[in-house]
């Protein structure tokens, strides 16, 4: 099945809020004139997420905006939670989650031109096999302004980008089963005291 939200669309989503999508596919392609708006219900209370939970599952996001969301610790506190899905986001905004904007394991979703605003954990979290292809994102006054990533086994070939967005470590990776890690020149990476 394919949920086509059309520009302008305004989704006010109340604490059991959730789009899921086991299979099939999202697709929320807005304008700069006419945005499609995922935000709490006015009783102000955190709605869950939108989750592509499979290889299964895709979507494409254009001139969204996520906001008010990352009410479920199911989904790690994010507003959007990819796990195997194919996702494009580009022009998007992710505001105020209680957790990371946006979460993603072993997932490779392209995320470009968008903005990661006031939430309370990192701009991006990751799992070591995720591989997100991220170019001209800009973070601001998020817990952590970076793309964090949980560490752990890696087990496939994967790259960091150079981009607006640093990665922030401090858990250690391990490279398994001949995985690859290339960094892209002007790479940043963050290390704490156990990175």
């Amino acid at each position: 099945a394919k949920l086509t939200i059309s520009p302008g669309c305004r989704l006010e989503l109340g604490p059991s809020g959730y789009i899921l999508a086991l299979a099939g596919s999202i697709q929320a392609l807005g304008t700069p004139e006419q945005p499609i708006e995922f935000v709490r219900h006015e009783d102000g209370s955190r709605w869950g997420a939108v989750v592509l939970r499979s290889s299964e599952a895709s979507g494409q996001f254009s001139h969204c905006l996520f906001s008010g969301g990352g009410g479920s610790i199911n989904y790690n506190y994010a507003m959007l939670y990819i796990d195997g899905g194919i996702a494009e986001f580009t022009q998007s905004t992710f505001k105020g989650s209680s957790g990371p904007g946006m979460f993603i394991r072993n997932s490779a979703p392209e995320i470009v031109w968008c903005q990661f605003e006031s939430n309370a954990k990192a701009a991006i979290l990751m799992t070591p096999n995720a591989d997100p292809s991220h170019h001209h994102n800009t973070a601001e006054d998020n817990g952590i302004n970076a793309i964090s990533i949980t560490g752990g086994d890696v087990k496939k070939d994967i790259t960091f980008d150079a981009d607006g967005l640093p990665y922030h470590l401090n858990n250690s990776l391990s490279l398994t089963a001949n995985a690859k890690l290339t960094i892209s020149p002007g790479c940043r990476l963050e290390l704490g005291p156990s990175g």
